[in-house]
């Protein structure tokens, strides 16, 4: 399953006499299968515009998105979005809401729960099936809302900054809980972050843009063995790696922009 975006722009006109803002100017991308690619670049670059476009939740001024050869003019069940806060039903339960997706589908009650079952003991809250998201740590409720987007089987997984929110320890594992169940999917990632050094560690690619319009700057292969973990950060090899990129990008090793 491949993503491709041709010469894609995408022009904001408010209602009003308010002045038209263009997000995105001729940004020309491919994500391939099982292809983990991380773009970053600093507010207002259109990050996270074009996760919405690739999702269908928006269409684009000029150009075309495509996958797999179809043009993308609306949302699908290949495509699955994580956003930065959770957003999971407060009425529903732990597994009901993982279970969502499944029921929209039609999946039977058993197979139903058989799958919610292996995935909550995968993300480790089997024990908290019956509880409500406001009994979850940040953390775990991100976890209830990756499984909840994984469980449907997507070919694409578009993550908004998921873990933009979490404390760093929090931010850390989940990063490791992300890596593992990717290297265990078939799904193409495209993940959005400000952090440089969580762009290296995730990433196959990643893709640097520059604001106002938003336009592709530079794409970097990232060259780390896999499996990674994020140990992988204090090594001689990583640091070399986020150092290449800062100056790429301009961008300092936090992910902050270097003025």
């Amino acid at each position: 399953m491949t993503v491709t975006c041709e010469d894609v722009s995408m022009v904001y006109r408010p209602s009003g006499r308010g002045q038209a803002i263009q997000a995105l100017d001729h940004i020309t991308l491919t994500v391939r299968e099982h292809e983990f690619v991380a773009i970053v670049g600093p507010s207002g670059c259109g990050k996270s515009t074009l996760l919405k476009l690739i999702s269908g939740f928006e269409r684009p001024t000029a150009g075309k998105i495509s996958v797999n050869g179809e043009v993308v003019t609306g949302p699908g069940a290949d495509r699955a979005m994580v956003f930065q806060h959770p957003a999971l039903y407060p009425w529903l339960t732990v597994a009901e809401n993982v279970a969502f997706g499944l029921k929209l589908k039609g999946v039977s009650r058993r197979d139903i729960n058989r799958r919610v079952d292996y995935f909550l003991e995968r993300i480790g809250l089997l024990a908290f099936r019956e509880a409500r998201p406001y009994e979850l740590s940040g953390g775990m409720q991100q976890r209830v809302a990756i499984a909840r987007a994984l469980i449907v089987e997507p070919s694409i997984v578009l993550m908004d900054e998921p873990f933009g929110a979490l404390d760093a320890q929090t931010r850390g594992s989940m990063q490791d809980f992300l890596l593992e169940l990717w290297n265990d999917m078939k799904a193409a990632v495209v993940f959005v972050t400000h952090d440089v050094t969580e762009a290296i560690l995730l990433g196959d690619r990643i893709v640097v843009m520059d604001p106002h319009p938003g336009t592709i700057r530079h794409q970097e292969m990232i060259s780390l063995d896999r499996p990674r973990q994020t140990s992988i950060e204090f090594s001689d090899t990583f640091a070399s790696v986020r150092r290449h990129m800062a100056e790429l990008s301009s961008w300092s090793t936090t992910g902050k922009s270097a003025s």
